[in-house]
This record gives C-alpha cells, sequence and structure tokens, in this order.
C-alpha cells in the first residue's frame, strides 16, 4: 500500500475577491503550504485540484485571472484535477482511478471553502471507501446568507462541516497531526561526515547491486575527497541519532567534472540512503533541505545525474528536476532553485 495522499483543494486567486465577504482562519494558506512542504520532502504523493468554472462570469472561469493557482502552489504535482463541480472525485483525470492506480487508500484533504469542494470531496471520498482526513485548519470559507435572513458566521460553518465529517466520512485533524512528529533530525554535513559520504556515494553507484563491490571506484572520488572545500554544501539525515543517509553538492570544472557537468557555477547533487531507512520519505526531505541550503548561498540552479530507469528518478522529478541532456547512458538533470 502507498504512502497517503494530500488532496489540495482549489486553492486560486479568485477567493481573494473581497466579493466573497468575510472569511475565517488567516493561518489556512500557512497551514497549506506546510503540508505540501511536508509531503514533498517525504515524496509522498501530492494532488492539485483546480475548479473551473463553467457559469457565466464566474472569478473561477478558465479564462479569468482568479482562475490561477494562489503562489503557496508551487512546483509540479503528481496528479492535477481540474473540475466544474464540488467533488473533486468528478473532475478530469479521474482522481479515484488515479488513487487505485497508485494503490493510495488514505488522503487528506485541504484547501478552500471548508463547507464546499473541501467537505464534498471528503462526503464522496469516504463514501469510495478511503481513509479520508480533513485538515480543518488548512482549509477556510466565508460567512454565508441563511435561508432565513440571518447571517451564518465562518467559523460557526467550519464548526459544523467538522462535526458532519467526523466519525462519519473522515477523520477531522489539524496540520500538527497530519504533519506528526519523527525521529529524523537533518544537520549540516561537517569534515567529519567524510567516510559517511563516501559510504552513501557508493550507494548511489551500485544501485543495481549494492552487493557488488564494496569499494570506491577511484574515478568518483572527486565527488567527496577532502569535503568541507570552499562550495561545498550538504545535509546529513539522522534517525534516533544514526546517520541514515546524505545529501550534498559540489561545484566541478570542466577539465574534471560530474557526470551531471553544467556549468563550474552549478553545483551538482549527489544523495544516498542506508537501505535500512528507505521508504520513509529521507530523500526527498534531504534535496528539499539542501536545495534550501542552496538557495540561501545564492545558487540559482543545481544539476544532477541519474540513469533513466533508477527509481530515483521520480524522486528527483518531484522535487523539480527535469532533464536537459545526457552523459553515456544517464540523464542530466536540472533544478531552478529559489533565491532566499
Amino acid at each position: 500500500m502507498s504512502a497517503p495522499a494530500v488532496i489540495v483543494v482549489d486553492v486560486q486567486q479568485a477567493f481573494d475577491d473581497p466579493s466573497w465577504g468575510t472569511r475565517n482562519n488567516p493561518d489556512c494558506e500557512r497551514n497549506i503550504a506546510a503540508l505540501i512542504e511536508h509531503w514533498r520532502e517525504r515524496g509522498r504523493p501530492l494532488v492539485f485540484v483546480r475548479h473551473d468554472s463553467d457559469e457565466p462570469g464566474s472569478t473561477l472561469a478558465p479564462d479569468h485571472p482568479g482562475n490561477a493557482f494562489k503562489d503557496l502552489i508551487t512546483g509540479e504535482p503528481d496528479l492535477l484535477v481540474a473540475k466544474s463541480v464540488n467533488s473533486s472525485f468528478h473532475g478530469e483525470p479521474s482522481l479515484q482511478a488515479w488513487l487505485d492506480g497508485e494503490g493510495i487508500r488514505t488522503i487528506y484533504v485541504c484547501g478552500i471553502t471548508t463547507n464546499h469542494c473541501c467537505e464534498t470531496t471528503a462526503r464522496v471520498g469516504g463514501n469510495l471507501g478511503y481513509d479520508v482526513r480533513f485538515v480543518l485548519d488548512a482549509t477556510h470559507t466565508f460567512d454565508r446568507p441563511d435561508p432565513f435572513g440571518g447571517v451564518v458566521a465562518a467559523d460557526e460553518l467550519a464548526r459544523v462541516t467538522a462535526t458532519n465529517l467526523h466519525g462519519e466520512f473522515a477523520t477531522v485533524v489539524d496540520t500538527a497531526a497530519a504533519v506528526g512528529r519523527d525521529a529524523v533530525q537533518l544537520r549540516p554535513a561537517t569534515r567529519g561526515d567524510q567516510s559517511f559520504i563516501e559510504e552513501m556515494l557508493l550507494l548511489a553507484f551500485t544501485w543495481r547491486d549494492e552487493a557488488a563491490g564494496r569499494a570506491l571506484d577511484p574515478a568518483l572520488l572527486h565527488y567527496v575527497e577532502g569535503f568541507g572545500r570552499a562550495g561545498d554544501v550538504g545535509t546529513i539525515a539522522e534517525v534516533d541519532g544514526v546517520p541514515a543517509g546524505a545529501a550534498w553538492s559540489r561545484r566541478f570544472e570542466p577539465a574534471r567534472p560530474g557526470y551531471g557537468f553544467i556549468d563550474p557555477d552549478v553545483p551538482e547533487l549527489s544523495i544516498g540512503v542506508r537501505a535500512a531507512y528507505r521508504g520513509r520519505g529521507l530523500g526527498g526531505r534531504l534535496i528539499e533541505a539542501l536545495k534550501r541550503e542552496l538557495a540561501a548561498a545564492g545558487f540559482e540552479r543545481v544539476s544532477l545525474s541519474v540513469e533513466p530507469d533508477n527509481p530515483a528518478r521520480r524522486i528527483y522529478e518531484r522535487a523539480g528536476f527535469e532533464p536537459v541532456g545526457t552523459n553515456g547512458g544517464s540523464l542530466t538533470m536540472v533544478c531552478r532553485l529559489r533565491i532566499a
């Protein structure tokens, strides 16, 4: 069974229009961003849903600027669903077919608005047999007129939605619970990590058969020798205090390039995770941490090299890497960084 997916519903610019009235939960967008970051760091499935309204004059219509996602919705999802009704399960491509094809049975729902598209998505998901977690504080809604001449406040609507869903269609949780806590700690790599980084490099280059060789090829030493020199950046993942994986980058010169060499000013990323700690999303977390460090240092791009059939390629694509060329039988991939 695959890791749970987060379904990010209708986080679109149209909902910033004052015509919607008074909203609740100013922390909604921050919490959604935290969920996206958490899922992406762990390499978990991420679904974006966009409402393409077919109602005349709607600010959510495809040809209206309000149809665009808000700025916090970044990167490529594993699936983008377009819909014109409330349920994310009634759009294109089919969310249900994709979830089932990926073997995903647990979904986390967040987005806009609490009591319309988010609630409907959760109800349908529950009826279809999924384990639905409704992340209430990662949704928001607006005050709404009732049929009797009054107004129901947005906070009250959210409370009623939570009451309707919890224990019937879904489990209502908050962002802290969805993100959870684990025993993984990320820390900067130091010169003292040289031997561990060499071990991770060996794993990276013997991924087809890690038992095939236990000695690091001298031709690869320039990836790690003298780690900690100017321009080197690295992150170590520890689980309960034990080193579990590493991601690091180094700049190379044309006379002695790496396999993913682009330019002397573009560092090349390498990564390895010990077998006992795979499947926990450590690779994604290490890559995202390293990207932040590189962006903070002023780098605009980072490259890597991967063989086309290496399963790690999917993790790199989720992290924003795109193929730009080949070197022998390997792909060279590049990710553009957001400068801090």
